[in-house]
């Protein structure tokens, strides 16, 4: 669960009666309900899962007003997640497919070309999976979500950002996936990282957040969006 998507979560928390965060890593989990707690967001509630549990876990709260994924999606098997989603959302309500940007290993700025050389080094390869967030793959989320009976449209936002070490480090960890360190292993990728990274701050990113606004099959589409 990266850094944004845990403020996201509390930001949402803040506007609706009730607000879910979901996550597979027990880790994660502990960092979000510290930041939870930090920001006194209280009606969040965080639960250890994945996109294959949807179904269940609405049904415990009677149904969900608007589910948001970020850069996890192009883990998930889309096919189940959308089709899920379709029958837990209620009425006029939809599903947000949030890019945040580039991967922080792919960008220009100095730091992201260390952490590309450390990732190599460390992983055996060389980084290039763009997570989702590259043309093609938006498309093809649109085009999977439009077969389906959803009304898609496209929010666009641009801002900068100065990035914290932990901020890259639980990006990275959350783009790992089955690769991420055992947990006794952390601590010292993390400072092996902050090395790697020695003199390349301030973390500075330009991100463009691209969201794609899925409407639940048969709901209107909606209005003062760009496409």
């Amino acid at each position: 669960m990266e850094q944004e998507v845990v403020l996201t979560t509390c930001l949402v928390g803040r506007k609706v009666g009730q607000a879910l965060g979901v996550d597979p890593e027990a880790d994660m989990l502990g960092h979000a309900r510290t930041a939870a707690r930090e920001a006194a967001v209280t009606n969040v509630d965080w639960i250890r899962g994945t996109a294959d549990d949807l179904r269940i876990i609405a049904a415990g709260y009677g149904g969900v007003g608007a589910i948001t994924v970020a850069n996890a999606i192009h883990l998930m098997d889309r096919d189940s997640l959308f089709t899920a989603a379709a029958a837990v959302l209620t009425p006029g309500r939809g599903l947000a497919i949030i890019a945040n940007g580039t991967p922080l290993w792919l960008q220009d700025p100095a730091w992201s070309v260390a952490l590309r050389a450390f990732l190599q080094h460390r992983l055996g390869v060389r980084p290039t999976g763009y997570c989702g967030t590259d043309d093609e793959s938006r498309s093809t989320y649109r085009r999977e979500l439009t077969a389906l009976g959803y009304t898609v449209d496209e929010i666009r936002v641009s801002y900068t950002d100065t990035l914290t070490l932990e901020q890259i480090v639980g990006g990275v960890f959350s783009a790992m996936s089955d690769r991420i360190p055992e947990r006794k292993d952390r601590d010292r990728f993390t400072t092996d990282l902050g090395e790697a990274l020695a003199g390349t701050d301030p973390f500075l990113e330009h991100v463009d957040v691209r969201t794609l606004v899925a409407l639940r099959p048969g709901a209107d589409s909606l209005a003062g969006t760009s496409r």
